[in-house]
């Protein structure tokens, strides 16, 4: 869901919180032509689990959100695989 109604161009960076707690992480979204995107961490996040809601910000203004469908392991993203940091 998109705060403008609009969806953000791919490859737009955000700060993402998975949790309300959650202190938020940059990443990118990345456009998967299903009427949904995939959002790669900046870095691997532990515990990002189906069924949590994750809230996407720029600065301090909500820019959009969904519910989790799935948590791919760091080797599947496709920015990340092969990063020292997996």
């Amino acid at each position: 869901t998109w705060t403008a109604g609009t969806a953000e161009e791919p490859g737009s960076r955000v700060v993402a919180r998975i949790r309300y707690r959650h202190r938020g992480v940059p990443a990118t979204l990345e456009e998967t032509g299903k009427g949904s995107v995939r959002l790669v961490f900046d870095e691997p996040e532990e515990a990002v689990t189906p069924g949590q809601a994750v809230v996407f910000y720029r600065e301090d203004e909500v820019v959009g959100g969904g519910w989790i469908r799935e948590s791919l392991p760091c080797e599947a993203s496709a920015p990340l695989a092969g990063d020292p940091a997996c």
